[in-house]
């Protein structure tokens, strides 16, 4: 068996198969030593990964199951997560497994979150709730994957239906269903992915591999960050760059650590600056010629935020993903709707044409962790790749933009490992070590992150705990407290005290 072939494997498991039986199927390949791995820190890597990403997809389809049964089909409609009252019919798309669901009066529900590559529990008759298992035999979810949504005037979406045969499918036809949002099979694949090629076939991003796995194996913790340090080819801090002229010395520091290493993290506390820090260093890394840059975040809001600093400081920016995930006011920076725009060919019939142009043509390619690997980033590569929010941000999550690198890139992850950590669903795979973010694991391993140590947000009395306990006293105030006055509107009880405390109920 090829580690590719276990990757798949490991992709194929759906949602309704129960933890205890993976998990055991997966540890009697270990214990056979299945498959061979030719590097031992590789293996060990791949598979404490790869075991707690299927844990997580598994754990966050059981969190699906709960959370649909938990409300009515009409309120997950309005959320966008549910669509009810549709009829099963068989479609000559697809295989034998492909069924579409026609909605009630030839309308999809407006403001639906479903996309194509969505992975939902299908419930017939629509009335029916949401079941991964069944000790009474009554109706079981089935799985399926959205594969097509129709336009207007036949409207619908056609799903194709795992796990079962074509005959069990069959027998759906002119039943009624609903199908609701089920565990991220998308990112959940896109993760493997990135975890096989990093183990498997790095390539030229060999040097990302010995940072990632070199405590792997005896005596070399030590070495992990002696290999971000190392400096990447053709890089250099320009010191005279108009681009600096705005930033405190602790964010000169960051800049000239992030130009300089291959791996570098940049910590910014409450108010210290992170997003608008790590916006000069984009604007440091085009102005140098090392455009395109990849910016990702975790979330849609980080990655919108990214996009907003990007725009504001007059860079030509791009942002990967739905248009329905993002903000209103930034929709203009579609991708996907300025490819439409341009009257290119584009989309999947023409291989991104379009898009794959505009993004060589951009300055900045803002997306999600998980966005970095949509088609129409197929085979992109940038010098430089920034993740922000990286502090929650699993290390699964990190690699997939990761992968995007050049052989002389390097990477920056800006965020805070001792604020809010990566949101993870398993709680076993979080205690394990599922939920502690790249940027954390790193720093505890004697990389250092550069502090932007001068925060603008809170008066410095509320400040001074943060930074005693978090922050080795090292924060400090941009602003003196003199200057902040007691907001207008609140019948403050010592105007001189920065804090007091207001009854809600």
């Amino acid at each position: 068996m090829s580690v590719m072939n276990l990757a798949l494997l490991m992709t194929g498991v759906g949602v309704r198969c129960r933890e205890a039986d993976v998990l055991a199927f997966l540890d009697g390949l270990s214990a056979l030593q299945l498959p061979d791995f030719s590097n031992p820190s590789a293996a060990s890597y791949f598979w404490r990964f790869g075991r707690w990403a299927v844990r997580e997809f598994l754990a966050e389809g059981l969190a699906c199951e709960s959370s649909a049964g938990a409300m009515i089909p009409q309120a997950l409609e309005r959320q966008g997560s549910c669509m009810s009252h549709l009829v099963i019919q068989e479609t000559p798309e697809g295989g034998p497994t492909t069924m579409l669901l026609d909605p009630p009066a030839g309308m999809l529900p407006q403001g639906h979150a479903f996309g194509l590559g969505d992975w939902v529990f299908l419930t017939s008759p629509h009335t029916a709730q949401v079941r991964l298992h069944s000790a009474h035999g009554g109706p079981v979810s089935f799985e399926a994957e959205l594969v097509s949504i129709q336009p207007p005037p036949q409207s619908g979406v056609i799903v194709k239906v795992v796990g079962h045969t074509p005959e069990q499918v069959k027998q759906l036809a002119g039943k009624t269903c609903r199908i609701d949002r089920a565990s991220n099979h998308v990112t959940f694949v896109r993760q493997i992915g990135a975890l096989h090629k990093v183990c498997v076939a790095p390539g030229e991003l060999d040097w990302l591999s010995l940072v990632l796995m070199a405590a792997e194996e005896v005596g070399g913790l030590e070495k992990v960050a002696t290999y971000c340090s190392h400096f990447p080819p053709n890089a250099g801090f320009p010191a005279a760059s108009p681009v600096l002229r705005g930033a405190n010395s602790s964010q000169l520091e960051a800049l000239r650590a992030a130009t300089t290493r291959r791996v570098t993290l940049i910590q910014g506390p409450p108010g210290a600056g992170k997003t608008s820090s790590a916006v000069l260093l984009m604007r440091l890394w085009v102005t140098t010629g090392r455009k395109p840059v990849l910016a990702t975040a975790d979330s849609n809001i980080a990655a919108d935020n990214l996009v907003a600093g990007c725009a504001a400081a007059g860079l030509k920016v791009v942002r990967v993903g739905r248009k329905e995930g993002m903000k209103p006011e930034l929709q203009e920076y579609s991708l996907f709707e300025k490819a439409r725009a341009s009257g290119e060919r584009g989309g999947p019939r023409h291989n991104w044409r379009a898009e794959k142009r505009l993004i060589q043509e951009s300055d900045v390619v803002c997306c999600t962790c998980s966005g970095a690997e949509h088609p129409s980033m197929q085979d992109q590569k940038f010098r430089n790749v920034l993740i922000d929010e990286a502090g929650q941000t699993t290390e699964l999550g990190s690699l997939i933009p990761m992968m995007h690198l050049e052989a002389d890139g390097s990477v920056v992850l800006v965020g805070d490992h001792k604020q809010l950590p990566a949101t993870v669903a398993c709680v076993e795979a979080d205690v394990e070590g599922l939920g502690t973010s790249l940027f954390e694991r790193l720093a505890t391993m004697g990389v250092p992150p550069m502090l932007l140590d001068i925060q603008y947000r809170m008066h410095p009395a509320i400040a001074a705990y943060p930074s005693r306990q978090y922050y080795a006293g090292r924060l400090r105030s941009g602003t003196e407290g003199v200057l902040r006055t007691a907001p207008a509107g609140i019948a403050w009880p010592v105007k001189e005290a920065p804090v007091c405390f207001l009854p809600i109920q």
